[in-house]
């Protein structure tokens, strides 16, 4: 699925990764929260809860929420 930038950004926020918890089930960034104004909420496609793998072509896989590539 592909979003594009709106001018509030992409419209979540996430939590998890590699680097917040010992806990497997923590180890996977999540989308956290979809705000109703932006991208994300436009689409409907995105829901809290579900699993980020990529950005970009690039594999999220044991990045931390705070330092996953957004550009």
């Amino acid at each position: 699925m592909a979003l594009r930038k709106g001018i509030y950004g992409l419209g979540f926020s996430t939590v998890g990764g590699e680097l917040a918890s010992h806990a497997l089930s923590e180890r996977v960034v999540r989308i956290k929260r979809v705000f109703p104004i932006g991208p994300a909420a436009q689409t409907g496609l995105i829901q809290p809860g579900d699993v980020i793998l990529a950005v970009n072509g690039r594999s999220v896989a044991g990045l931390s929420h705070n330092v996953w590539p957004l550009t």
